[in-house]
């Protein structure tokens, strides 16, 4: 089907289109019939068209027992379409037994009664027959219209005493109908599809039918009832003229079978619930067993007697059913004279002997009542048919499968038997009950009361024993005649022949035909055992406990499967039974809940609604704290210069004496290849001092660096050995490693990396004060730490007035370039940012000299100029330590080395490197002589840390790499001159300041990284953002475009969406997605350049990796927040996707929530390839790859149930998945394609909070996996 429902009836008859024209005022539903519309037979407008429409409309079969014909109406109306039409109640244990309220089904009888059911024309025959039956004195005529059993409810409604009625007893009853079928008040039948074809509630209201919430299928035939794997009714595979196709009603929708006793329990037994060896038997997969389905069928039986009528009557031309005589066991009617010939072709030949009611003579009798007419006649001797029925047959008997086709009728066994000699136990008794009746009802009736002499078939005060007229004695032989020529003609049949012979008084016989006998009743057995048939009135094969629920009329064993027809009762409804099928059906429908219009989840609205809050609340906190920003800076208005000479007084006037920070000795450094172990350095021995420049030189490959990193604690990769003293501390690096070492050296060391790595939208002082934040902690006077940043800047040659505000340039990922300080400038702030960490030893690759501040340089040929300033020399030649001292001290080591001075017209430092060169050149390594150098033993290591070095008198040492210098424009002092003269600065920041600052909290640090990413990455990378906001609003505006209104569908009003028009739908999402998950590849270079940034900070020790990536998940989700947004603004008035089961509001929540969730684990992704892979290429390969391969398998473009295995199985790990399934569930939850997300089992979770829920999962695994891929980023060194 194009479209869900919110219920399916299956069976358009009496009770199913009652719970039609009921559950239509509460949601979509669909009838199918699997006949036409009553409107094709003319017969139903016409009272006199009975039975002829009866013989035409059913699907008749032979049950397997009696031989009786029988069968389902197939037409829409069922049997109130082609039955006689007689409103009588049912009786009130039938609704007991269902667990249906009286007052309930009184209410709905009452309302049958005014809607559909109208006093019958009231004419002579009718009351012919109620005079009669009065005269036998032991009828009593009950007031009021057909109340059947109910009869303290007739005496009620018409004002008579109980004390009253009760005097007359009521085992006997008269009882005048009303009828649905035309009257001369009426022009046309009122079957059970009038109450939503017409308009009967309000006048001039459209009838339930034009208010469009009522499909009615008709020539559609069910062919099984669909579960789901939870065995939950999903809907019903049809077929019509137009082809097979699916209806399925939404979740927590409903299917009801009201197809009959027959196509019932059929239909059950083809969908998989029955017993269990047939449905074996006919290979079908067993659902839910149950031995029940099909069994305790009970079908009424009647016994079918003509009487002679001589003189026509007002009314014996259509009179049906108008008056029953209602005795303790049976009841009994006649039908008007023309009933004969279409009653016999109704029935199969019903003046047949059941064991000759075959298939053929069924065909025969049928087309000759098409061919030959309809008996209709105006005048002359007739038939006058008269029927008695049992009310309470006990009888059972049972259904099965003729095969598993939908189109093969089903096998009937009724319990009785073609041979009246086989009858016994409940069909006997059932068979006694109806001879009884016949007794009863047609002997007794016709010899004691003056029902003959009224008809004109004897005459008027006739005796018994008088013999009958010549007229009537012809009549009755010319009736007999007839059936033996028509015996002729219809050559396949085999009428039933006259027992008794010649019937000529009351005496012996009545005029009847057959000739019925008064005192035989072996004969009279036969006759009324060969006149027996069905009455169509069959009930019990889904029976109420064994195969549905009490009260709620749910199949037993599965969900949402109800079954609200005569099946369903333990027992036959008394008299007739289709007022009480419809009372079964609006009651049922009064009772039925209205399916949900949408499942209302509250956390995707508290989430989105979350995510915008936090979006308006962060430029609003940050306008405020702008204006208090200023405020407050007018208020505490300070001269900064004069705060910051006068903290350059106060330190200066601390000295403090030389100490040792750190010593070291035999310290080698070796690495693992495949041939062998390989050394790069051997045994180094010095120290460091406070105050002292120590230059660190050495021809390329004499491993400076190693030792450098070794001593800075740095080092990353290779196996170090030696003894290090640091601040008091012992340290064997063969032992604990060069950790130890950095663990010493934390919070009173700073390292220059030989690479500076600045945000280029960065300011000078922002850059400085980052650092200083995140070492120093919240200061608690912010002009003083304005005061300590501008003093950092200016003693390193960047004055602050000029500088603070200068941004730092570079280039930013896209291309764009922002012009900023020059090579040298930003050497110069690498400088200040470690000065700004307060540092008792620093470790930095430029060249500085400050006072109390010790420095050891890697210097390749410094000029003369710039060496003299260093205080210590180390010489390195491939790894091996040349000269470590003093440089005083150095005419001593060439006059014992070289036996020569130090070199006068040459540069010293030059002629060291020179003679280092030559002295690695001669010396083999597996042969190394010593060290060219003065004994180190004055360098002892102690071996335990009994010796503590006072921290608070160390002010500070430098070790610098001549590396920072080779990728330099300026070496120090003069930006524009690498050879100028250093700069010796008395310098005070390194010495405690008079403010004290609190050790940061991780809560702090975090809060001034996200800050710090917040501006650039951000703020002040305007371009970048604007240009992912662009993507998003153009591409959403082209989607919107292409599926343009997608959500409305073709018919715009409250029908929804087709199946068709959602599966559009679908594609339309994909696209939504492929913006979420593809997009944010645009921020590869963003995360990749970071990451340099994070590297080097990580390396500092300026905070965990947590704090950074917890800091971009924030600001993504900030940003996909707002992409999200624009997404949702475009798409959801363009494409028309708003869920009409919620308000606009909540559907527009609800799918931003997905959107935002999709995005963010799509950026996220992207983080976790940016900061896992070596480079932005790689992380552009595994992130499509990973998008593309979830896109793929998320059932946009192949539904998951049309997966193959290995897909299906795949699916699961699909985060695009579930971004599909939340979007589609807040999309199509409650609407006409709801059932959609079953079919293509996007279901799984089948909630928008349960998919947000996975994603959220994922979310978290990501950055997780984030988290450990950025605490593996580390500097090789």
């Amino acid at each position: 089907m194009s479209r869900n429902y919110d219920y399916i009836i299956v069976g358009g008859g009496s009770s199913g289109c009652a719970l039609a024209s009921k559950l239509a005022t509460k949601g979509k539903v669909l009838l199918v019939e699997k006949g036409a519309n009553h409107t094709a037979y003319p017969q139903s407008k016409v009272k006199e068209g009975w039975p002829q429409i009866a013989a035409v409309v059913v699907s008749a079969l032979r049950n397997k027992g009696s031989g009786h014909w029988t069968g389902t109406a197939n037409v829409l109306g069922g049997g109130s379409t082609m039955n006689a039409g007689v409103c009588v109640r049912g009786q009130k244990e039938i609704f007991t037994s269902l667990g249906i309220d009286l007052s309930s089904a009184e209410k709905a009888f009452q309302f049958l009664e005014r809607t559909i059911c109208l006093p019958a024309d009231y004419e002579e025959y009718q009351k012919i027959f109620e005079d009669a039956w009065k005269e036998r004195g032991d009828y009593y005529r009950l007031p009021g219209y057909t109340y059947g059993s109910w009869i303290e409810e007739a005496l009620r409604d018409n004002n008579v005493s109980l004390s009253e009625g009760n005097s007359h007893g009521y085992k006997n009853s008269i009882q005048v109908a009303k009828t649905i079928m035309p009257t001369k008040d009426n022009d046309e039948r009122r079957p059970a599809s009038f109450l939503f074809e017409k308009s009967h509630l309000v006048e001039k209201e459209a009838s339930i039918l034009d208010q469009g919430n009522l499909t009615v299928l008709l020539l559609t035939q069910a062919k099984q009832i669909i579960f789901n794997d939870n065995n939950v009714a999903i809907g019903v595979d049809l077929i019509s003229p137009a082809g097979n196709m699916t209806a399925y009603v939404r979740r927590e929708g409903k299917i009801f079978l009201n197809a009959g006793v027959y196509e019932t329990p059929k239909l059950l037994m083809l969908s998989g619930i029955g017993p269990r060896a047939t449905l074996d038997k006919y290979d079908i997969p067993v659902l839910y067993e149950n031995e029940h389905v099909g069994l305790h069928l009970q079908d009424r039986k009647t016994s079918y007697i003509t009487l002679a009528g001589l003189k026509d009557i007002e009314g014996d031309d259509a009179a049906i059913l108008d008056v029953l005589a209602i005795s303790e066991k049976t009841w009994s009617y006649m039908s008007n004279k023309n009933t004969l010939v279409w009653g016999n072709a109704f029935g199969r030949c019903q003046t047949c002997a059941p064991i000759h009611r075959t298939n053929s003579c069924a065909t025969q009798v049928l087309a000759a009542a098409i061919f030959y007419g309809s008996g209709y006649q105006d005048s002359g001797p007739h038939y006058l048919p008269m029927n008695v029925i049992g009310r309470y047959p006990e009888t059972r008997g049972n259904i099965t499968l003729a095969s598993s086709s939908y189109s093969d009728d089903v096998i009937v066994q009724d319990g009785w038997s073609t041979n009246i000699n086989d009858l016994k136990g409940p069909a006997l008794n059932d068979f006694n009950t109806i001879v009884g009746g016949v007794q009863d009802q047609i002997i007794r009736f016709m010899r004691e009361t003056s029902i003959l002499e009224k008809l004109g078939t004897v005459a008027l005060n006739a005796s018994l024993n008088e013999k009958f007229s010549a007229e009537l004695q012809d009549f009755l032989t010319t009736s007999q005649d007839q059936r033996l020529k028509a015996s002729e003609l219809l050559d396949e049949c085999k009428f039933n022949e006259n027992p008794l012979g010649d019937c000529v008084s009351m005496d012996t016989c009545l005029p009847t035909t057959p000739s019925i006998p008064v005192n035989d009743s072996a004969i009279l057995r036969e006759i009324v055992f060969n006149s027996l048939g069905s009455t169509w009135h069959m009930s019990g094969t889904c029976r109420v406990g064994d195969v549905v629920k009490k009260g709620s009329m749910e199949v037993i064993g599965v969900r949402n499967l109800h079954i609200s027809d005569l099946s369903i009762l333990d027992e036959t409804v008394d008299t007739h039974p289709f007022m009480t099928a419809m009372v079964i059906g609006l009651t049922v429908g009064e009772n039925t809940s209205p399916v949900q219009s949408g499942n209302f989840e509250y956390f995707p609205v508290i989430l989105s609604s979350f995510c915008c809050v936090i979006i308006l609340l962060i430029p609003f906190i940050l306008i405020i704290k702008a204006i208090y920003g200023k405020l407050k800076n007018k208020r505490k208005m300070m001269d900064f210069r004069s705060l910051r000479q006068s903290m350059a007084r106060s330190l200066r006037a601390q000295a403090t004496e030389a100490v040792t920070i750190m010593k070291w000795r035999n310290v080698s450094c070796s690495y693992a290849t495949k041939a062998a172990s390989k050394t790069t350095l051997f045994n180094n021995s010095g120290k460091i001092v406070s105050g002292e420049l120590t230059a660190l030189m050495g021809p390329s490959g004499s491993s400076k660096s190693t030792l450098l990193d070794i001593l800075a604690g740095r080092k990353s990769e290779g196996r170090i050995s030696g003894a290090f003293d640091v601040l008091g501390q012992h340290v064997d690096a063969y032992q604990d490693g060069v950790s130890k070492i950095t663990t010493a050296m934390k919070n009173h060391s700073a390292y220059i990396p030989q690479q500076e790595f600045f945000y280029p939208t960065q300011t000078c002082f922002e850059a400085v004060n980052f650092v200083a934040n995140m070492c120093l902690g919240k200061p608690k006077n912010e002009n003083q730490r304005k005061a300590f940043i501008s003093l950092c800047l200016d003693d390193v040659g960047l004055p602050s007035e000029e500088f603070a505000d200068r941004k730092i340039g570079g280039d930013l990922p896209g291309g764009i370039t922002i012009r900023g300080l020059s090579g040298g400038e930003r050497k110069r702030l690498v400088l200040a940012t470690a000065l700004a960490l307060k540092p008792r030893v620093m470790f930095i690759d430029e060249i500085t000299r400050e006072e109390n501040v010790a420095s050891v340089v890697i210097i390749h040929q410094p000029s003369a100029k710039v060496f003299k300033n260093f205080d210590n020399l180390l010489l390195l030649a491939k790894g091996r330590q040349v000269y470590a001292g003093p440089l005083a001290e150095l005419p001593e080591f060439y006059e014992r080395n070289y036996d020569e001075g130090i070199p006068q017209d040459y540069d010293l430092a030059d002629d060291l490197i020179v003679k280092a060169i030559a002295y690695q050149a001669e010396r083999d390594e597996d042969h190394w002589a010593g060290p060219l150098q003065a004994n180190m033993d004055d360098i002892p290591i102690q071996s335990t840390s009994e010796e503590k070095i006072d921290l608070g008198k160390i002010e500070g040492t430098s070790i610098v790499s001549e590396n920072y210098l080779a990728g330099s424009e300026m070496s120090v002092g003069d930006s524009e001159n690498p050879e100028s003269e250093l700069s010796f600065v008395d310098n005070p920041i390194m010495k405690e300041s008079d403010e004290s600052y609190e050790q940061p909290p991780s809560s702090w640090k975090l809060t001034i990284v996200f800050k710090r990413n917040l501006k650039n990455q951000y703020m002040s990378n305007i371009a970048n953002v604007v240009g992912r906001l662009a993507s998003y609003t153009i591409l959403s505006i082209l989607i919107g475009a292409i599926f343009f209104q997608v959500g409305k569908g073709a018919n715009s009003s409250s029908d929804g969406l087709t199946f068709t028009e959602a599966e559009l739908l679908i594609r339309t999402n994909i696209f939504v997605l492929n913006v979420s998950y593809l997009l944010p590849f645009s921020s590869i270079p963003v995360f990749v350049g970071d990451k340099r940034f994070f590297v080097a900070e990580c390396a500092l020790g300026l905070y965990s990796p947590w704090m950074y990536g917890l800091s971009q998940v924030v600001l993504e989700t900030l940003f996909v927040t707002l992409a999200a947004i624009i997404q949702t603004c475009i798409i959801i008035p363009m494409c028309s996707m708003v869920n009409p089961s919620f308000s606009a509001p909540i559907s527009f929540m609800t799918m931003l929530a997905a959107l935002i969730m999709s995005g963010l684990v799509g950026s996220t992704l992207v983080f976790l390839c940016s900061m896992a892979l070596p480079s932005q290429d790689l992380a552009f390969v595994a992130g499509s790859t990973i998008v593309t391969i979830s896109l793929a398998l998320s059932g946009g473009f192949l539904p998951p149930s049309e997966m193959s295995a290995f897909p299906y199985a795949l699916q699961w790990i699909s985060p695009v998945k579930y971004s599909m399934q939340a979007l589609l569930t807040s999309q199509l939850d409650g609407t006409s394609a709801e059932r959609l997300l079953d079919i293509g089992e996007f279901n799984t979770p089948s909630s928008v909070t349960g998919n947000l829920g996975v994603l959220v999962g994922i979310f978290l695994l990501l950055a997780l996996l984030s988290g450990l891929a950025m605490t593996r980023l580390k500097e090789t060194r």
